[in-house]
């Protein structure tokens, strides 16, 4: 199964960085400099992981996570991605449904040791949902 990770960071240097280490193990990439852009991306694609810093320049990335996703039945695992995050923000954050946070520095084997646990915790959940007879992607699940 491939993978697609939209990455949300104000700064460059990180989106591309990360962007180019998630290639080379063969995930999709999508970047957005904005939380605009990022909305119109998970309109558009079937994003399976965000990795979002939730400070970006004059936008509040913890306040649009809890709006998208309230407002999407299924929605992408999320990672956060910062170089402060207290212990509140962190709380808050756990409780929208964020499953992990990747602290700015970090090391390409750290990044790839957070996704891959995000997404298996992902396709567990995918997997629960679908042998409990529930809906996916607005699609009924035939068992």
């Amino acid at each position: 199964m491939s993978y697609s990770i939209l990455i949300i960071d104000d700064e460059k240097n990180v989106r591309v960085a990360l962007g180019n280490l998630l290639k080379d193990y063969g995930y999709k990439i999508f970047l957005a400099e904005r939380l605009v852009e990022a909305e119109k991306i998970l309109l558009t694609e079937e994003i399976s992981l965000i990795m979002l810093d939730l400070f970006l320049n004059q936008e509040d990335g913890l306040k649009w996570l809890k709006k998208m996703s309230s407002m999407k039945k299924y929605y992408p695992t999320t990672i956060i991605i910062s170089g402060n995050v207290n212990p509140e923000t962190l709380e808050k954050a756990m409780e929208i449904g964020v499953v992990g946070v990747l602290k700015k520095p970090f090391a390409s084997e750290e990044v790839i040791n957070i996704i891959r646990e995000a997404l298996e915790k992902r396709s567990s959940k995918i997997n629960i949902l679908s042998s409990s007879g529930v809906k996916r992607n607005n699609e009924d699940i035939t068992l």
